[in-house]
């Protein structure tokens, strides 16, 4: 079940982050990030897990908590962004919200 969360997820990032391959990879080095090999990186991967489990439970307030740790991993993944701008927008935070979202917009230059 957790794995198709993660699926779920990250299709939803699909069009935000690149058409067509189903995932995403880091193109270039980003400044003053950890991000290269997320999809090799365990504590990735089960953070992310959790936080899917944790939103699509309507628990939020958890989720933001992992949410944060995925964030300190790796602050230019666009999908842990936007993931955290749905977080945001369920917990009524519009302003960080936006931030967020513009930050996964943003940062999808680095992604391919």
């Amino acid at each position: 079940m957790r794995k198709s969360i993660l699926r779920k997820m990250s299709s939803m990032m699909l069009g935000l982050v690149v058409a067509g391959t189903g995932g995403y990879a880091l193109a270039q080095e980003v400044p003053g990030n950890n991000c290269i090999g997320l999809d090799q990186n365990e504590l990735w991967q089960v953070t992310f897990s959790e936080f899917s489990e944790e939103y699509s439970l309507g628990r939020y307030e958890n989720a933001e908590v992992k949410v944060r740790q995925l964030l300190d991993i790796c602050s230019s993944s666009p999908l842990v962004n936007y993931s955290a701008g749905m977080t945001y927008m369920a917990l009524k935070q519009t302003e960080k919200a936006k931030k967020a979202y513009l930050d996964a917009i943003k940062n999808t230059q680095y992604f391919t």
